[in-house]
């Protein structure tokens, strides 16, 4: 045989080791993009729950002024969360709303967005946490004296249904 005829194609070892090393890389590369996605939801829930202890750490401070009581939501949950405007505890409403959160994807106000951080004015700042700024419900009537297994408040939506 000449040279020629001799390299016109891999061998079968040749082409065996290429795919082999094609598809070790290729399942490294699906475990980095698995474990990229996995930290940015992580990052996430992390956020959520470093806003949700914010917002636990402002009501409690707004019921330590209030005789123990937290406000009161009398129909919608963002009256209660209102409050906290009024009591010059907080100035924004981006504390409510929870990045990539399905109540704001599928919010009342139907644009998607979440918070517009529009507050209004003193004394009631009414334009604070209008309809589908707000991704939390809340329970009203608790205090300071309330059983701690109770929730206070808790994300207000899932993409599941009856969840």
């Amino acid at each position: 045989m000449d040279s020629q005829s001799r390299h016109q194609g891999f061998t079968r070892k040749e082409l065996l080791v290429t795919l082999a090393l094609v598809f070790i890389l290729g399942c490294y590369f699906a475990d980095y993009m698995a474990q990229s996605a996995r930290g940015v939801m992580i990052g996430k829930a992390k956020g959520a729950a470093d806003r949700g202890h914010e917002i636990y750490t402002l009501l409690v401070t707004w019921a330590e002024d209030h005789d123990g009581k937290f406000p009161t939501a009398h129909q919608f949950s963002n009256e209660a969360f209102r409050e906290l405007y009024k009591a010059g505890l907080t100035d924004s409403e981006r504390l409510f709303a929870i990045p990539g959160d399905a109540w704001h994807k599928n919010s009342p106000s139907g644009d998607g967005k979440g918070p517009d951080n529009i507050i209004g004015t003193a004394p009631d700042f009414s334009q604070a946490l209008q309809r589908g700024e707000c991704a939390y419900t809340y329970v009203s009537g608790l205090s300071l004296a309330s059983r701690g297994s109770l929730p206070l408040f808790t994300n207000a939506f899932s993409e599941s249904l009856g969840v």
